[in-house]
């Protein structure tokens, strides 16, 4: 019935529009609401129903006055919608489609940072013995990188969209292939590993770049991988480790860009940062 009955309103809608006749006076605010209401508790998850409510927020006016009102509305449904159906069918792909077992098997053991712990110190006690008081704001920078990407992904984007992980949504989870012994906790959106570990490869990648040349890539290359395990695993959705990568590279870029233009890493004392 509701699926009926929002066809209609979109008909409608279109139709006034088409023709030049729009005409709102005769809605009631009260329907508005209803009609709202029912999309939340029906037809929209949580982090669906966010954009459509800063989209409402504070809308108190006679819908007449703004006309363009309802066709904004409905193209950010239809949007939302298509947007979170692709990303789905994406996750399939990946999670169940194009698998093999060398992956399965590597692909957890990828995406556990604890296994890479040994990598992180190595490159810290690395600066630091061989830059000295460089490498010790290069060891602080690079840390208070990753504490932006994480606080940022947790309390600007997790906590804002509220957004379900593919294996902890009941009217998803049987789509999905999980390789953990249990699905990880916490929201889905934003990826806060995607967001880590691309803000620490560019870090890597802008400071250390005039030294390895080409080579500077694998870390981007590196944090790319992990970005994949965690879809591959069943933990995130290819949309959550998109826009967490955004982010990294945003932080990461950013404080390696301030790092060499403060400091800077040279393999000589006379070497000028490139």
């Amino acid at each position: 019935m509701l699926n009926i009955r929002r066809k209609m309103t979109i008909r409608f809608v279109t139709h006034k529009i088409v023709f030049g006749i729009l005409n709102l006076d005769s809605i009631k605010m009260t329907f508005f609401t209803q009609q709202q209401k029912e999309y939340k508790r029906i037809e929209f998850k949580p982090f669906q129903q966010k954009p459509l409510l800063y989209l409402t927020a504070g809308y108190k006016e006679p819908l007449s006055r703004k006309p363009y009102f309802c066709s904004m509305f409905f193209l950010s449904i239809n949007f939302w919608e298509q947007l979170d159906q692709w990303d789905q069918s994406f996750f399939i792909k990946i999670n169940s489609d194009w698998t093999n077992p060398a992956f399965d098997a590597v692909m957890p053991f990828l995406r556990n940072s604890l296994n890479w712990a040994p990598l992180y110190l190595f490159m810290l006690v690395f600066v630091l013995v061989n830059f000295k008081l460089k490498g010790l704001w290069w060891a602080i920078i690079f840390l208070s990188t990753v504490a932006f990407t994480d606080m940022t992904g947790t309390y600007v984007f997790k906590h804002a969209f509220e957004r379900l992980r593919p294996c902890n949504d009941p009217d998803f989870h049987m789509h999905v292939r999980l390789l953990l012994k249990q699905c990880a906790g916490g929201y889905s959106f934003t990826s806060n590993h995607a967001a880590n570990h691309f803000g620490m490869a560019a870090f890597f990648f802008v400071t250390f770049r005039h030294m390895l040349k080409n080579w500077a890539w694998a870390a981007i290359f590196w944090a790319a991988a992990i970005c994949y395990a965690q879809v591959y695993v069943g933990v995130h959705y290819p949309l959550d480790v998109f826009v967490g990568a955004l982010l990294g590279l945003a932080f990461g870029i950013t404080t390696g860009t301030l790092f060499n233009k403060r400091f800077g890493l040279a393999i000589f004392d006379n070497q000028s940062v490139l």
